[in-house]
């Protein structure tokens, strides 16, 4: 699997189809979480899944996926910098009110 099976999701995201985003997200992401896709690409579509599920206001479906990207990435990349200016479950916690956990 490359970077061109999360694009379409992304692309459709951006240009606001969102009901053809959040399809194709998840099929990207059943497939990466199979295998095919490195620990990266799985968690950058785990990610953007997320965004699209939280600007539908369901956050409670997006929170586990935020998890998982950054979980994905502190074992891909440990305490590393980029491993934490991926971490948009901090944004997306912070945003629901939970400063403390957003810090922590």
């Amino acid at each position: 699997m490359t970077a061109a099976i999360d694009n379409p999701g992304s692309e459709l995201h951006g240009r606001g189809k969102i009901d053809e985003a959040l399809e194709t997200l998840q099929q990207a992401l059943d497939r990466a979480r199979a295998g095919q896709a490195g620990p990266v690409l799985t968690a950058d579509i785990a990610s953007e899944l997320a965004v699209v599920l939280k600007n539908l206001d369901r956050p409670d479906e997006a929170e586990p996926l935020y998890r998982e990207a950054l979980a994905i990435r502190e074992r891909t990349f440990g305490d590393h910098r980029r491993r934490r200016r991926a971490n948009n479950l901090g944004v997306f916690l912070n945003g629901q009110g939970r400063v403390d956990e957003a810090i922590g």
